[in-house]
């Protein structure tokens, strides 16, 4: 990497960590002002269908761009849903609309970034990013190493025998990017799939390498790849890709051993962290699960990303939320948000601590089902205590979320 494009990286990664949540708290009486003298006009369309897990009628308000469209829609339905466009609307208004107990619809999701939820926001949205990133340390530790899936990763590497070969070829680069990672990202995300070039990658940093895995009884006839570039601050999983977005691959452990072999490279080049690019902001997205094995620590996330409002705790409301929880960003920070029914007990608080909680989160809130408003929730394990938080669902279609 370039000394000038190193100084630009560096600069830019502390305006976004550092000075950006302080510039957003002192702006504040700016976007008070804002919302109510500048509406901003976007189109809607009301969905219908069936909830994805319990089949019950489901109707949300819908304003996405067409990849976190796709993702939403097919956490939330069964089956396509029924589409009516609804025109143009004031964002203010509609955030106003969902305010009421009264609304048209049971939830609510609409693009936009952190700045327009400053603007808009009444307390009674959640913010969702589109992507999480986190860094974990390298080598892998024994904790890691001990758990039952690098085991099984670590026989299959032995079976098979995986090796990684490092490369900058740029002819390599390119059959990696159109055999490996466009085949294999469109054939896990279909519609929702988010394709990058070669060229952005280059645009982000100069000194970038591609890790590609193969058969030490088959040399050159490359299995899988890694895309890595060498930030300043540590390097980064840029893009991953499988031959032909061969799944049976995957079930031969192509891309675990991709990962494991890649953290040993990296760790024999003398670094001691990896930055493992985004993941869905979702605690049951595969992916996102994977990297916590590693201990991932979540450090950065997206400033666009999707408005979430709950208008009511319909049974298809309740089964989506249950199925779905997420990550949630709060002044400068973020939070897990996970949601379940009543009764808790201390047990049931460690599973779901020990399922969604990550490190770098500030806490994870629990929202309970409870069968009676008056039913006290108990107070979470010692050990967890300041992890944790329980809350009643009713709060979720309150005035305020009270959130972090």
């Amino acid at each position: 990497m370039t000394p000038t494009l190193t100084w630009r990286v560096r600069l830019r990664e502390y305006y976004w960590s550092q000075l950006h949540p302080i510039a957003l708290r002192l702006a504040e009486p700016l976007f008070w002002i804002k919302r109510r003298v500048r509406p901003r006009w976007i189109e809607i369309e009301q969905l219908t269908g069936a909830e994805a897990t319990t089949g019950e009628p489901l109707r949300i308000f819908c304003r996405q761009n067409e990849v976190t469209r796709h993702h939403f829609l097919k956490l939330m339905f069964a089956t396509p849903p029924e589409p009516v466009n609804l025109g143009s609307h004031q964002m203010l208004k509609l955030f106003r609309t969902f305010g009421r107990s009264d609304a048209p619809a049971d939830l609510a999701i609409i693009s936009a970034t952190e700045g327009q939820h400053n603007w808009l926001d009444d307390g009674r949205w959640f913010s969702i990013p589109c992507w999480v990133r986190g860094h974990a340390p390298l080598p892998p530790g024994e904790a890691v190493r001990r758990h039952d899936s690098v085991k099984t990763t670590l026989r299959l590497i032995r079976r098979h025998g995986y090796e990684t070969v490092a490369t900058k070829d740029e002819k390599l680069l390119q059959e990696y990017f159109d055999r490996m990672y466009v085949p294999y990202t469109r054939a896990t995300f279909g519609e929702g799939a988010s394709l990058h070039s070669l060229q952005a990658a280059k645009d982000l940093c100069l000194d970038l390498e591609l890790v590609l895995l193969q058969k030490k009884s088959n040399p050159g006839e490359y299995l899988g790849g890694f895309l890595v570039l060498y930030e300043p601050t540590a390097p980064r999983f840029w893009s991953l890709g499988v031959l032909n977005g061969d799944r049976e691959l995957v079930r031969e452990g192509v891309l675990a051993a991709l990962y494991y072999l890649s953290f040993q490279y990296l760790a024999d080049k003398g670094f001691t962290q990896i930055n493992l690019g985004g993941s869905r902001p979702f605690f049951n997205d595969g992916i996102l699960r994977y990297k916590r094995r590693y201990q991932q620590r979540i450090t950065h996330w997206n400033w666009e990303g999707t408005e979430l409002k709950i208008a009511r705790l319909t049974p298809a409301v309740k089964s989506f939320l249950r199925q779905n929880p997420f990550i949630f960003r709060s002044k400068g920070k973020v939070y897990g948000a996970v949601f379940a029914d009543a009764p808790m007990t201390s047990e049931k608080i460690r599973e779901l601590h020990q399922q969604c909680f990550h490190e770098g989160l500030g806490r994870l809130i629990i929202w309970v089902f409870a069968a009676e408003e008056a039913t006290p929730l108990p107070a979470p394990p010692p050990e967890i205590a300041a992890q944790v938080e329980l809350r009643c669902a009713s709060q979720l279609v309150s005035k305020h979320l009270h959130l972090p």
